[in-house]
């Protein structure tokens, strides 16, 4: 009788010591080197256009920010634009595609929380701002020509994602 007693204290001691082991599994590897970024989701285009002539136009959109803190990483987002001139042979097409300019930073205090606690703000710019920043005046714009705005998220540790180290995913 102490022999199955026995017996059954060593079976239940070489499990619960096999089960404590920790193995060097594939999956720890993978997910040893993963970090959390954040992204700006954008949650409606409220104006895209900018007829030609029109000054009063602009471009708007409601954006959200995430990060595995719920928000608590943002600092602020940096708003830059380029110029690229599509129709060069109505017009001026001296500016062709200007380098990107920087038009002004966000700071975490102008977004509000949104539905799901997530900030969100409205990032308005006028078209007269946009032409003024790559050095135009209205009457150098034709049908074709574009401007192309960029975010850059700005994280409370010092990290900045945009378009330029995403995923294709999250472009």
């Amino acid at each position: 009788k102490n022999i199955f007693k026995i017996f059954g204290l060593a079976v239940v001691l070489v499990f619960g010591t096999i089960s404590c082991t920790e193995e060097d599994n594939v999956i720890d590897d993978v997910l040893g080197g993963v970090t959390s970024g954040g992204v700006l989701r954008t949650i409606s285009i409220i104006a895209n256009e900018i007829p030609i002539g029109d000054d009063t136009a602009l471009f708007s959109i409601e954006v959200e920010e995430q990060d595995n803190q719920d928000g608590a990483l943002l600092e602020s987002v940096d708003v830059y634009t380029t110029f690229s001139d599509g129709s060069p042979d109505d017009g001026d097409s001296s500016a062709g595609t200007t380098t990107e300019v920087f038009l002004f930073n966000i700071p975490a205090s102008s977004f509000t929380p949104g539905p799901f606690g997530l900030p969100r703000t409205t990032i308005t710019i006028p078209a007269t701002d946009l032409i003024a920043a790559v050095g135009l005046t209205s009457d150098a714009l034709f049908g074709g020509d574009t401007f192309t705005t960029r975010l850059a998220l700005n994280l409370t540790d010092g990290r900045t994602f945009s378009s330029d180290n995403a995923g294709g995913i999250i472009t």
